[in-house]
């Protein structure tokens, strides 16, 4: 048999047994399908070989596949709820102006707590809590994947030419390609974004009714659902020749 090696072998690699022929061929199959949406995998092998009196050669073909795995397709996992989506933070001086800031906890706003008001509506977002605990959660298990689609293919040839009674020549070579592709939740904006105050993006400017004090400086921790979900998608391509030729000469075992 034959294995895909390299970055993506865990995941990504060939392993089917096969039974080496003197003469002939073997193919082989699989299939398999669980009870829930994705997951489902194929398996198909062939094997050709012969062998005479002047040599032999050996063909071993192998192709894999697994269907992704998404998460909101699984019944026992329970829907993801980060905070890591539009909320406020407040501001922590990092001079004694209050020209800098790193991020500090998330914003006990009265009536809004963390949230933004009217940033949490779209697919995926809900607030949770009420008064000034309230919070936007995301939920990152409506997207992405558990189990990753993986595609694997190998073919692999070994052969052996007698030139004469005292000499051979061997070959061997393989070639194996893996992919891997997943899908994962939309990016967060890091570090989060600084609002100074009286700034246009302040939420007392951009709500004014609702009580935000002008003069605290907050950050925004945002997840940036407008670039889409994060793809992720690898492929490790492995080939490998090997040529040798041994035989004696008088006495003596030669090898190249």
């Amino acid at each position: 048999g034959g294995t895909a090696q390299g970055s993506s072998a865990m995941i990504g690699s060939v392993n089917i047994v096969l039974r080496r022929l003197p003469d002939g061929v073997e193919v082989s199959a699989g299939y398999a399908d669980p009870q829930g949406a994705g997951g489902a995998q194929q398996q198909a092998a062939a094997l050709l070989g012969f062998s005479g009196e002047r040599g032999s050669l050996s063909i071993d073909a192998a192709h894999e596949r697994s269907d992704a795995v998404a998460a909101r397709d699984r019944d026992w996992l329970q829907p993801g709820r980060s905070t890591q989506s539009n909320n406020f933070l407040t501001a922590i001086p990092l001079d004694p102006v209050g020209a800098m800031s790193r991020p500090g906890n998330l914003l006990t706003h009265p009536t809004q707590g963390a949230a933004v008001p009217g940033g949490c509506n779209a697919p995926g977002f809900s607030l949770s809590g009420s008064g000034s605990v309230t919070r936007c959660v995301y939920d990152y298990n409506r997207v992405r994947t558990t189990e990753p689609e993986l595609n694997s293919d190998m073919l692999q040839m070994s052969g052996a030419l007698h030139l004469g009674d005292d000499w051979r020549l061997g070959l061997e070579a393989s070639v194996s390609r893996a992919r891997v592709a997943g899908v994962d939740a939309p990016d967060l904006i890091l570090p989060e974004l600084a609002i100074a105050r009286n700034s246009p993006n302040h939420p007392a400017v951009r709500f004014p009714t609702l009580g935000y004090d002008p003069n605290r400086p907050l950050h925004l921790r945002h997840r940036f659902i407008a670039n889409g979900n994060r793809e992720t998608d690898s492929e490790d391509r492995q080939s490998r020749v090997s040529l040798g030729l041994n035989g004696q000469i008088d006495v003596a075992d030669v090898e190249f």
